[in-house]
Formats: structure tokens, C-alpha cells, sequence
């Protein structure tokens, strides 16, 4: 373990970079040794003993980063790390409990670092082999599922593939403990099953997998509808995007524009912008999520939004690299989902936003708004890079302000008609309504005998003679005549 860079650090840091070291890259614990090293000269500076740290001090240490020029994204790592060491100090007894969930009151309370089982040889192969066939980020969640699994089973002291029903259930409830979203859960258990199903056809599991986890242990997905930004906020933060003079600003401006997924946008190159043959701009996006390409078509000041972001690229350092990314750093090295982020929630400050501000909120919000303004569900598909309708059907649900335009023009409509209409209705002629009636009564009388036969013309035809002269007193003593 390598010492804290110009002055070696407090035995707790120690202590703590070696327990990350176990199962961390090196990567990982350089950046928390650099947060230790800030930290300590911060509490050494001002004089600030461990245990006696409050709420302003952890802001004054933001505001002694910022003063060291640190970017809010490393400021914001830097955050992260510090919260993570002082929690490993209060379960190591050094501050009293509790300490760090007053400090850092806005951070997860379950998000802690845990000791990563390493995965059995068993489990590598596993990888391995998805690995020929899947893509790295998928790879990844598969070898974070199965260390999950494994920091449980590997306590029971069984063989990596003796696994039994029991096994399962206790990673279910490990999954919950942890607080994952359903869907989340039900991705993990995929990737456990899909394990399970693979152990059995090497011969390493006896029992039958459909014994061991079945159909019956996903809980029920969650069909959550899209979240667009309201009108008002969508535009103020438009605004901001446009005002700044960053690229990474004005990437999500794009991405806004453009309704790209983040891994699209860090995945364009420079030259992503095309022209037709019918002199038209089109924006090409490459191989993202569903493992398809397609092209955008773009308007003129998405067009010019672009080139803007291209001017950037002059100052890149590294001469030697043919073609950069389109949203990059000086050294034209892919911005990460993290860096990304934390830009739009500082874009974000002030305004009033129900729910989570995040980037994909904005790929919500460009196909609403296309929507409300009429487009086509298949021609949002087709742009959204959607595989099947029923991923975009979605955004139908959600178009609340079409909904409401169309339901009060309607009511308009209708009450318009019963304006009108005010006119006097014309009055039930009686005499008509009453003659109507005993010619009726009569027609069905002959038309149920022409039908069923009669045993006695004679009678009926007295019968209904009888009918029509009452129809005629009638009228005479009701003076229906006069009427």
C-alpha cells in the first residue's frame, strides 16, 4: 500500500485503504487516499477533531475543495469517499452511532461498501463464457450478481456449486434487505437463474433447476409510465443549457434535442453529423442500448448546436487521436455517467422539480413533447431507436396536456351545440298521437292473425270495427278535432 501523497496519513485512513484494498482496484483506492489526504489537512488546518465534526464543517470542506479548483463532479466523489470512510470509522467505534447519518443526511443509508465475495473458478468460467456473447456492461452485472449471491453461500461453507432451494430464498431476501427496486430484483434473479440453468447442463448441479428457483419467485414487474419535465421547467432548462459555454452543458442540450440516451451521447465521435444527398443534416447514432443504430434528422439549430460543440475540440491536447468523442475532456477521454450526471443536477438547482432530476428524464420530455404536437407513435418509435411499439406506447399514457386540451375543447364543443339549440321545440300533435295509437294497436292485431291463422274471421273483424269507432268517440269527446 502506497503512503498518502505529501504527508502520510492518520492509522484510521491506513487502516481503511487496506480494507478496501482487499477487494478494490487500484484505482478506486487512490481516489480515496487522495480523500483522506484532503480531509486531514482540512481538520488539521482549522483545528477540527474527528469526533467533533458537525454538518458546517462537512460544507466548509466542500468550500475548501472549491477553492483547490476541483470540479463539482471530483468534489462530489470526494463527498462520496468521505462518507464511506466516516462510516467505516463509526463501525469501528471511533464516533459515536449515528454521527454520519447526521453529516450526510442526504446520502442512501445502505449505500456502504461490502466486502465482495471473490468469485469461485466455477463462477469465472461462467463469465467467461457469457462474456463471448454479451456486451461488458452486461458481463459486469453478471459478476456483481453472483458476488451477491456468493457473500452468502460462501458462509454456508458448501461447495461454489452444491446450491439448493434454501440458497435461493436467502439471496431473495438479501436482494430486498439491500432495498432494490422490483425490477432490479428481477433482473438479478434472471442473471442467478440463467447461472443455475448453466451449472446443471455442465453436469455440476444434480438437482433439476426449475426445483431450485421457478417462475413463481419473480415478484411482479413495475410498469412505470415516463416522467417528462413539466412545460415551464423544460424550457428554463433549455435556457440554462444554451446560456453556458461548456461542452458537457451543451451535450445534454443535445441530448435534449435529440432524445439520446446517455450512452449514446458519450458514445458519438465527432463525426456523427452527416448530410444527405438531399442536402439535409442528419445526426448518426451509434450502437447503443438495443444494439441498434439509426439516423436523426436535424433542424438547423441543432445543426449549429453541434458545430458549437465541435469548436471545442480544438483544444484538445492529445494531437495524436484521429477521431474523438464528440462530448470529451481536454484529452479527448469519454466523460462518464457520473460526471454527466452530477453536470445536469447542478443545471437543475433552484428549479422546482417533482421527483428525480435525471438525464433520461429529457429523452421523456422530447418524446412527449413530439407527441403532443401531433407526431405519429410510429414515427417516435422509429427516432427513439425502439424495437417494438409497445416501448414507445408508453409516452401515450403520459401526454396529460394533449389529453386535457382535447377533453375541454370537447366540453366547448358540446356546450356550444346546447346553445344553439335554445329554440322552442315543436309540441306533440295529439290528435295525430292518439289516432297513431288505435291504428297501431289494429295493424298488430291483423299482423299477429295473418301469422298464427284464425278460428274466427267474423269475430275479429267485429272486434276490431269496434276498435275504430271507439278511436272515433274518443276524438269526438276529447274535441281532438279542435285541436
Amino acid at each position: 500500500m502506497q503512503p498518502l501523497k505529501n504527508k502520510k496519513g492518520p492509522d484510521l485512513g491506513d487502516s481503511y485503504l487496506q480494507y478496501l484494498g482487499v477487494t478494490r482496484k487500484i484505482a478506486t483506492v487512490n481516489m480515496h487516499r487522495a480523500t483522506i489526504h484532503h480531509f486531514d489537512r482540512f481538520l488539521s488546518q482549522f483545528k477540527i477533531e474527528i469526533k467533533h465534526l458537525q454538518v458546517k464543517h462537512i460544507i466548509e470542506f466542500d468550500e475548501h475543495l472549491e477553492r483547490h479548483l476541483l470540479t463539482i463532479t471530483t468534489r462530489q466523489l470526494h463527498l462520496k469517499n468521505l462518507n464511506l470512510y466516516l462510516r467505516w470509522i463509526e463501525r469501528q467505534g471511533h464516533i459515536k452511532d449515528g454521527a454520519t447519518k447526521v453529516l450526510f443526511p442526504d446520502y442512501r443509508q445502505d449505500f456502504v461498501f461490502i466486502k465482495q465475495a471473490i468469485l469461485p473458478p466455477i463462477a469465472e468460467e461462467f463469465i467467461n463464457v457469457i462474456g463471448t456473447i454479451n456486451k461488458p456492461k452486461t458481463v459486469s452485472g453478471y459478476k456483481s450478481c453472483l458476488r451477491g449471491f456468493y457473500s452468502g453461500h460462501d458462509k454456508t461453507k458448501k461447495r461454489p456449486h452444491d446450491i439448493c432451494r434454501e440458497d435461493i430464498e436467502r439471496y431473495m431476501l438479501y436482494l430486498k434487505e439491500r432495498g432494490l427496486k422490483i425490477n432490479i430484483r428481477i433482473g438479478r434473479l434472471l442473471q442467478i437463474r440463467r447461472y443455475i440453468y448453466w451449472l446443471n447442463e455442465k453436469g455440476k448441479l444434480k438437482i433439476d433447476p426449475d426445483r431450485i428457483i421457478s417462475q413463481r419467485d419473480f415478484p411482479r414487474r413495475e410498469d412505470s409510465l415516463p416522467k417528462p419535465f413539466p412545460l415551464d421547467v423544460d424550457i428554463e432548462i433549455q435556457r440554462r443549457l444554451k446560456a453556458s459555454n461548456d461542452i458537457d452543458k451543451l451535450g445534454i442540450l443535445l441530448m435534449r434535442r435529440t432524445g439520446l440516451r446517455i450512452g449514446e451521447l458519450r458514445n458519438l465521435t465527432s463525426q456523427c453529423l452527416k448530410e444527405g444527398l438531399d442536402e439535409n443534416h442528419y445526426l448518426k447514432v451509434p450502437l447503443g442500448k438495443l444494439n441498434n443504430e439509426r439516423v436523426i434528422p436535424l433542424d438547423p439549430e441543432t445543426v449549429e448546436l453541434i458545430n458549437r460543440i465541435k469548436s471545442f475540440h480544438s483544444l484538445i491536447v492529445d494531437k495524436k487521436m484521429g477521431e474523438h468523442y464528440l462530448i470529451s475532456g481536454k484529452n479527448g477521454q469519454q466523460r462518464c455517467y457520473g460526471h454527466m450526471s452530477a453536470i445536469f443536477v447542478d443545471v437543475t438547482k433552484g428549479i422546482s422539480i417533482t421527483g428525480r432530476a435525471n438525464l433520461h428524464r429529457l429523452r421523456h420530455t422530447y418524446a412527449t413533447t413530439l407527441l403532443s404536437a401531433g407526431m405519429s407513435i410510429v414515427s417516435i418509435k422509429t427516432l427513439l431507436g425502439h424495437r417494438d411499439i409497445r416501448m414507445t406506447l408508453g409516452y401515450a399514457a403520459v401526454t396529460q396536456e394533449s389529453l386535457r386540451n382535447e377533453y375541454f375543447t370537447a366540453l366547448a364543443k358540446i356546450e356550444g351545440r346546447y346553445e344553439i339549440t335554445n329554440y322552442k321545440l315543436k309540441t306533440t300533435n295529439l290528435k295525430q298521437g292518439v289516432s297513431r295509437a288505435f291504428y297501431d294497436t289494429a295493424a298488430s292485431i291483423k299482423k299477429f292473425v295473418k301469422e298464427h291463422g284464425d278460428q274466427d274471421s267474423k269475430k275479429t273483424n267485429r272486434l276490431l270495427y269496434r276498435l275504430n269507432m271507439i278511436r272515433h268517440e274518443v276524438s269526438i269527446h276529447l274535441n281532438l278535432d279542435q285541436k
